[in-house]
């Protein structure tokens, strides 16, 4: 009979502790307190924070209890005042910041009814950049023996023109050649050094009726002293094009640049 006492009550106790959403610690959740704030359609970076290259976005959140409710305040600043005030608006927003938009903003949403006004919910940090990284130098390729294919690149910065920016998150070359085999390879970058962050991706992407595997050897490297990334690979024989392109956390990515070369 003690046991089942003791289980009883640790059952009590586990339903009145609940967690929310983003590790909100909360005891027996209050209904009508708006929670688990995010932006629609876009997953938060490592560091917690999402990178938009938009002025417009759709900011979602939950409610068990909306019944009376007035409205709903935004604070776009952290400052617990509201710079937005939605009526009719149960659990999303579409927001928009007038311009200029662009830098840091704080966001956190609460509740209004006749007779009652919630807290703030835990804040999200949103970085609007909509300017793409400064480009690199030009790309080279060439072929230093029968069967090699070098590449080329230096290493460059996100546009930081604006107070608090994206920084950036990889490089992407596609490389193709005449018999219709491409490969597509990512180069992750520190965001604000622009030096190697991780590991490089190699996703081999092949023609199934003309082509074949480009690369049977692969290697990366990084030179801090002249900043250049160097990409060096066994290949099959043919007429290579490889595009360049550098991208930040917001989406933004530079010019294409281009090179061609032929490897025996």
């Amino acid at each position: 009979m003690k046991n089942i006492v003791v289980a009883c009550l640790i059952f009590l106790f586990s339903c009145s502790y609940l967690q929310g959403p983003s590790g909100e610690d909360i005891i027996a959740r209050n209904q009508k307190q708006p929670y688990n704030l995010r932006i629609d359609g876009i997953e938060p970076n490592d560091d917690g924070s999402y990178y938009i290259n938009s002025n417009l976005f759709m900011l979602k959140w939950q409610i068990d209890d909306s019944f009376g409710l007035l409205y709903t305040e935004i604070d776009l600043n952290g400052d617990g005042i509201a710079d937005q005030t939605q009526p009719n608006t149960i659990n999303s927003k579409l927001v928009n910041i007038s311009e200029p938009s662009e830098g840091l903003y704080n966001i956190g949403v609460r509740s209004v009814f006749k007779d009652y006004t919630s807290n703030w919910t835990n804040y999200i940090r949103v970085v609007i950049d909509k300017k793409p990284p400064f480009n690199p130098s030009s790309i080279s390729c060439i072929s230093y023996y029968s069967g090699n294919l070098s590449i080329s690149w230096s290493q460059t910065l996100d546009d930081y023109s604006i107070s608090v920016y994206s920084g950036l998150a990889f490089d992407s070359l596609f490389i193709a050649n005449s018999t219709s085999s491409g490969a597509l390879i990512l180069v992750g970058l520190d965001p604000y050094t622009g030096k190697p962050y991780r590991d490089y991706d190699y996703i081999n992407v092949t023609d199934p009726f003309a082509g074949s595997k480009i690369f049977y050897g692969l290697s990366i490297s990084y030179d801090p002293f002249n900043k250049i990334y160097t990409i060096n690979g066994t290949v099959i024989s043919g007429d290579y094009n490889i595009k360049l392109k550098t991208h930040d956390r917001a989406g933004n990515q530079t010019s294409e640049d281009t090179c061609n070369v032929t490897v025996n």
